[in-house]
């Protein structure tokens, strides 16, 4: 592994030269990824404290995720790739949000990147977010000196993929769309910038055909549904992975990391807890801040009716001393019915009736 140079920032960004490069994984060996060995990246224990999961160790850090991921690649799209060479590992480290760095980001033949990102939750910022991430591989992909020659510098095409095994109802695949968000639609439908990323349902009910595809991925799909029917408890995630040895659903796998991938379950399911709480904290503060707003526009609309009752108890009492005082200059000869009338705004007879 190497680091890319022409970084200016400073910011410790780190791409391998190889999946596989410098791994070599055993059952017993803790959590590592061809990251971890660089000076400047997260240590395996600094990573799980915020996103290590199982979907990025199959397809990207584990000793097999080479071959794992040419198979998820061919099953995405339809291509009958077989060296795994061919697949270069391109994920940033500390970029942008810490939590929120790209599970798998790989080229295919320095002629593709592929960003992928495995999401319980539906996000609709992500070709936002996607943006932002590919702008920075570019930066370290293409060198300085190159971006401001005469020729165009030759990038490799990006593909943006969530990979969806969440609880809530999802389509079998969404297309989320930048300009989704834009503020300004425009007639044609196109823009000067857009971006689309591929949302894939792999939960075994939505059928997806890429799961027929790409056998792992279809075992990580059954996988999932065996954990999430025992339950978030170690001893219930120790069952649950036995038990899917037992029926042959990734057991080479989780019989070599049996012990990190409950480790590494534990993390998710503590992460998605801490996410909860912080969202339900969000919602609880969001909620006093609502009541609050309620009351004070309560007190306000209260006071606003006051005023106007004020108002309109001072008007008829002007209006009852106009009254009055036209009547008596009418009396005295001073006014005629008429005029007075006028001023009042009502017929003579009208006029007539409140002088009687």
């Amino acid at each position: 592994m190497k680091k890319v140079p022409e970084n200016k920032n400073n910011d410790n960004y780190n791409i391998s030269d190889n999946l596989t490069d410098g791994y070599n994984s055993e059952a017993t060996a803790p959590c590592t990824d061809v990251f971890s060995q660089q000076k400047g990246s997260f240590s395996p224990a600094e990573r799980r404290n915020y996103k290590d999961s199982v979907f990025v160790d199959l397809f990207y850090t584990d000793k097999r995720a080479g071959e794992n991921l040419l198979s998820l690649y061919n099953a995405l799209y339809d291509d009958v790739l077989t060296d795994i060479h061919a697949l270069k590992g391109v994920r940033l480290e500390n970029v942008l949000y810490m939590p929120f760095a790209n599970d798998i980001a790989f080229t295919v033949e320095s002629k593709k990147i592929i960003l992928g990102e495995h999401q319980s939750t539906l996000n609709r910022n992500m070709p936002l977010r996607c943006l932002l991430y590919v702008a920075r591989e570019y930066e370290q992909l293409v060198p300085v000196r190159k971006r401001f020659r005469t020729n165009a510098a030759q990038i490799p095409t990006p593909y943006f993929i969530i990979f969806y095994n969440g609880r809530a109802e999802q389509e079998k695949e969404t297309l989320l769309k930048l300009s989704d968000a834009y503020q300004e639609k425009n007639d044609s439908g196109t823009y000067a910038l857009e971006l689309e990323v591929r949302m894939i349902n792999i939960n075994q009910k939505a059928g997806h055909p890429i799961l027929e595809k790409c056998p792992v991925l279809k075992e990580y799909s059954e996988f999932v549904e065996h954990v999430r029917a025992y339950g978030n408890d170690e001893q219930k995630l120790t069952n649950a992975v036995k038990e899917c040895i037992r029926e042959g659903i990734l057991s080479e796998y989780l019989e070599r990391k049996s012990r990190e991938v409950i480790n590494m379950l534990i993390g998710e399911y503590d992460y998605e807890m801490d996410m909860q709480e912080k969202q339900e904290e969000i919602r609880e503060e969001m909620q006093e801040v609502i009541d609050a707003l309620r009351e004070e526009l309560n007190a306000k609309a209260e006071q606003a009716e006051a005023k106007a009752e004020q108002a309109e108890a001072k008007a008829e009492q002007a209006e009852e001393k106009a009254k009055q005082l036209l009547c008596s200059l009418v009396q005295k000869g001073l006014l005629s019915v008429s005029e007075a009338a006028v001023e009042m705004g009502v017929s003579e007879e009208k006029f007539l009736e409140w002088i009687e």
